[in-house]
C-alpha cells in the first residue's frame, strides 16, 4: 500500500510506462508533466489506485493512460492529449468471474475508475476506450479535436 506525493515533476521519454502503479499503491500526482513515452504514459493495474490532479499527460506512442485489472484510480482536472492510440483505455485484461471488494476472486478483472473534469483532446485514437470489464465513472469532462470517437 505504498503512497507518496509527486508534484511539479517532468516524467518523459521513457521506454516503458512513465508511471506504473499496482499492488494497492495509492500515490498522489499533482501538477506533473508526463509525456513523450514509447509506451503508455500511466499504467495502473492489479489493485492499483492513485489520484491524478491537474497534470498534463500527453504525446505517448500508445495510450496516455491504461487502467486494467482491478485498478481504481481517480483522474481529475488533467489535460490528456496527443497520444497515438488514444487518451484513456480501461479494460479488465483478464478472465471472467465475480467481483468481490477484497479482490480474493482473481478470476474477475472488473476495473472501476473515475474521470472527472478533464480535458481529453487531440488524440489520434479514441478519447476514452472502454473494454471488457471496464466500469468507469465519467463526469464533467470535455472531449474535442480527436481523430476518432470521444468515448
Amino acid at each position: 500500500e505504498a503512497k507518496g506525493l509527486y508534484e511539479d515533476n517532468e516524467i518523459d521519454h521513457n521506454a516503458k510506462a512513465g508511471v506504473r502503479i499496482w499492488d494497492l499503491g495509492d500515490p498522489t500526482f499533482n501538477r506533473n508533466k508526463i509525456h513523450s513515452g514509447k509506451a503508455c504514459g500511466i499504467l495502473i493495474y492489479e489493485c492499483g489506485k492513485g489520484h491524478f490532479i491537474d497534470n498534463d499527460i500527453y504525446d505517448h506512442r500508445e495510450w496516455n493512460i491504461e487502467v486494467k485489472r482491478f485498478a481504481t484510480p481517480l483522474f481529475e482536472k488533467n489535460r490528456i492529449y496527443g497520444a497515438r492510440m488514444g487518451g484513456v483505455y480501461c479494460h479488465g485484461g483478464g478472465g471472467i468471474g465475480a467481483f468481490t471488494s477484497d479482490f480474493t476472486n482473481r478470476d474477475s478483472a472488473i476495473t472501476r475508475f473515475t474521470l472527472n473534469d478533464n480535458d481529453i483532446y487531440s488524440n489520434k485514437g479514441v478519447g476514452v476506450s472502454i473494454g471488457n470489464d471496464g466500469v468507469p465513472i465519467i463526469t464533467n469532462n470535455r472531449f474535442y479535436g480527436g481523430q476518432n470517437a470521444a468515448i
